[in-house]
């Protein structure tokens, strides 16, 4: 569910649990609300994590307080995933 991080201003939002590359992959949108002087846009950030198999056990990998468009965290995930795993 979403929620608030105790003692703080910054709130997360689910944005996903699916089945991904033979494993789970987990996403969580952070949401930091501008603080200070003046007013400015929230800022976004992304927590994503994926786990799998491995060779000898659950292997997993995960992008955190990552500022940008979703697409290009995902990649970075994407392109682990395979050394990792020893995924072809």
């Amino acid at each position: 569910p979403a929620g608030q991080i105790p003692g703080s201003a910054t709130r997360e939002e689910p944005c996903g649990v699916e089945r991904y590359r033979d494993g789970v992959l987990k996403c969580r949108k952070v949401i930091i609300p501008w603080i200070g002087g003046g007013s400015g846009p929230d800022l976004v950030t992304w927590r994503i994590g994926w786990t799998g198999k491995g060779q000898d056990g659950l292997v997993g990998v995960g992008v955190n307080n990552f500022y940008g468009d979703k697409a290009i965290a995902m990649a970075w995930i994407d392109a682990i995933i395979p050394k990792i795993t020893k995924q072809k």
